[in-house]
Formats: structure tokens, C-alpha cells, sequence
């Protein structure tokens, strides 16, 4: 290829990549902006509901706090018991 073929084809694709920088990738901002636009010029709807906006769900019990540096101690290890008495050793003489 000669040189000006070369030139013409980087010319050619750093146009491309400039046009998709500059015009393609501006679309989802123009529509982002649109939608933020509609957001705010929209009415808010009224609630009618007369409950105060609280949870309907019953109080539940409230775990209890852990232990802490001021807190309960820790309660005794039990005692060790042995489960099985140690086999009789058989001694051959």
C-alpha cells in the first residue's frame, strides 16, 4: 500500500471513532436529562391514606443485648465427666 492509502484509512477511522464520541455517545445524556426533566415538572400524586404512615405490623420483643465489657459475666464451664472407666490393661507374661 502506499502512503496516502495508509493516511486516508487512519483519517477515515479516526473520524468514525470521533463522530461516535462526540454525537452517539450524547444520546443516552440527552435522554437522561429528558426523563430527569419530566420527574421534576410532574405533579406529585396526593395521598389520601389517614394512618400517620407508620408499619402496621405488631411490636415484636426486642432480642437481648449481648454480652458486653459491662454486661452479664459469661456463665461457669460445666464440669468434665468422663463417660467410659479406662480398659484393664492385660499384661502377658
Amino acid at each position: 500500500m502506499t502512503n496516502v492509502t495508509q493516511t486516508s484509512k487512519i483519517i477515515r477511522s479516526m473520524t468514525a471513532t470521533m463522530f461516535f464520541m462526540m454525537v452517539v455517545l450524547k444520546i443516552p445524556i440527552l435522554m437522561l436529562l429528558g426523563i430527569v426533566r419530566w420527574a421534576i415538572k410532574s405533579v406529585p400524586e396526593e395521598d389520601h391514606s389517614d394512618d400517620g404512615g407508620g408499619s402496621k405490623g405488631p411490636d415484636l420483643p426486642r432480642r437481648p443485648r449481648g454480652r458486653g465489657p459491662h454486661g452479664e459475666p459469661q456463665p461457669q464451664a460445666p464440669a468434665r465427666v468422663r463417660s467410659a472407666l479406662p480398659r484393664e490393661t492385660v499384661s502377658v507374661d
